[in-house]
């Protein structure tokens, strides 16, 4: 019987996925045109998919460092995931007007960071 391949090889098949995944979503803005009448959703569905990439990949390696305090490593990671995510799609959103800012892209990196949390205490040690 073969043995399973090495912990770092394994996670090295994670990341050309997460970077599909990362530089793909924000290019799904173009294909719609009503992209501007869901403004809200728009910033915020795609921030978060975008950062959920991001975030698993980070949860199985971090998993795997025995962190003596997961739900704030979550919380950074979730933080991360969430900032990296923005940075995508701010260079593909108009909208300048502090609501929008602060509910859908703020909102996106809020969730990012429950998320982190939630996936840190799931997610099994090994």
């Amino acid at each position: 019987m073969r043995p399973l391949r090495s912990p770092f090889v394994r996670a090295l098949v994670l990341v050309p996925c997460a970077a599909a995944v990362i530089v793909a979503i924000p290019a799904l803005h173009f294909f719609r045109s009503d992209m501007a009448a869901i403004g809200f959703i728009r910033a915020w569905g795609f921030s978060i998919g975008q950062a959920i990439a991001g975030i698993v990949i980070v949860a199985f390696l971090a998993a795997r460092a025995f962190s003596l305090r997961p739900s704030v490593a979550g919380a950074l990671y979730g933080l991360g995931g969430g900032l990296i995510a923005d940075a995508g799609m701010r260079l593909y959103c108009e909208y300048t007007q502090p609501e929008h800012v602060i509910l859908a892209h703020g909102g996106a990196i809020a969730a990012s960071i429950v998320a982190g949390v939630v996936l840190a205490r799931i997610t099994p040690r090994s």
